[in-house]
């Protein structure tokens, strides 16, 4: 199942959380070698430019820009399949299609495969659209707006961990677990009483009851996988 823009960003911003790096693809890693790399060039008087491409496995492609401090880079990654995108700066990354850069300087984006498909050999075609503008445009700021996202913490029975990252929206809620080194995306079903989730991919049975500060993740047929979690 394609996973919405939304959820794509929540999955992505896991990677920023100490507890999650292991998930890290190899892929991410700065030092490594892109199977493509591109010089994104405008137009004359044109501020945005689109390159097609496709990225199979742990290979991944990689788009150089150079810009100034405060302008906005505006990313649109367009992949029926399962292509996904971060941005580099010079010493780390960041998550996200809209990004106010902080110094003026080189950046990378780069497109590949999170670890779930890319192991499989699987190959994902997508479209990247690169725009670089002087300011924020009214849409994203406000998109910004109704978008929250938070990382809880629990402790759970025999002294295991669960961490879960929230996100909600205007429109829904979600979360994303790492469950046997695999990131899972979950989204909110309608229960009697707490914030509760299922696995968005219908090959995983999870579910995330939480109530208050209390959550228990279980898996099929509500066998109990993770229980009397409680957050500090």
């Amino acid at each position: 199942m394609q996973l919405s823009t939304v959820i794509k960003k929540v999955f992505l911003a896991v990677f920023t959380a100490t507890a999650f790096l292991s998930t890290v693809p190899a892929a991410l890693a700065a030092n490594d070698k892109p199977t493509v790399a591109k010089t994104v060039q405008f137009k004359k008087g044109e501020s945005s430019a689109s390159y097609k491409g496709r990225v199979k496995g742990y290979n991944y492609d990689s788009y150089y820009f150079t810009a100034k401090k405060g302008q906005v880079l505006n990313a649109v990654l367009d992949s029926n399949a399962h292509a996904e995108m971060v941005l580099f700066d010079r010493n780390d990354y960041v998550v996200g299609d809209s990004y106010v850069l902080p110094e003026s300087g080189k950046y990378e984006v780069r497109v590949f495969q999170m670890r779930t498909f890319a192991r499989r050999g699987i190959e994902s075609p997508y479209t990247l659209k690169i725009e670089i503008t002087d300011q924020a445009s009214k849409s994203l700021a406000a998109e910004g707006k109704s978008q929250e996202v938070s990382k809880v913490l629990y402790a759970c029975r025999d002294n295991k961990v669960l961490d879960v990252v929230y996100l909600n929206t205007s429109n829904n809620s979600y979360a994303v677990i790492n469950q046997m080194g695999e990131m899972i995306p979950m989204q909110n079903i309608a229960m009697a009483s707490g914030a509760n989730y299922q696995a968005i991919n219908p090959d995983y049975a999870y579910k995330l009851y939480t109530k208050g500060n209390t959550a228990d993740l279980v898996g099929a047929n509500d066998s109990p996988i993770l229980s009397d979690c409680r957050a500090d």
